[in-house]
């Protein structure tokens, strides 16, 4: 089904420490909001994620990854 008029917003906010580590060493923050089906199939939404990932003694990459939205979006996907 086709919804028109319906968007999905996102900002995103990156640091990396330098352009040789531009892919070992990051952190994401992105801020995210949809709007309502006009049918009431989907409410509206908003949530905040983050990662974060670091190249540690050349072999190991630990992450941290979170995630935050209102219970809206979270009762679609259980």
């Amino acid at each position: 089904m086709v919804h028109h008029g319906q968007f999905f917003k996102s900002l995103e906010i990156r640091y990396h420490s330098g352009i040789e580590r531009i892919y070992f060493d990051n952190f994401h923050l992105t801020f995210w909001h949809y709007n309502a089906f006009k049918d009431g199939i989907r409410p509206s939404d908003q949530g905040v994620s983050g990662l974060a990932t670091w190249l540690a003694v050349n072999r190991l990459m630990p992450f941290q990854r979170t995630v935050w939205c209102n219970a809206t979006a979270q009762g679609l996907y259980r």
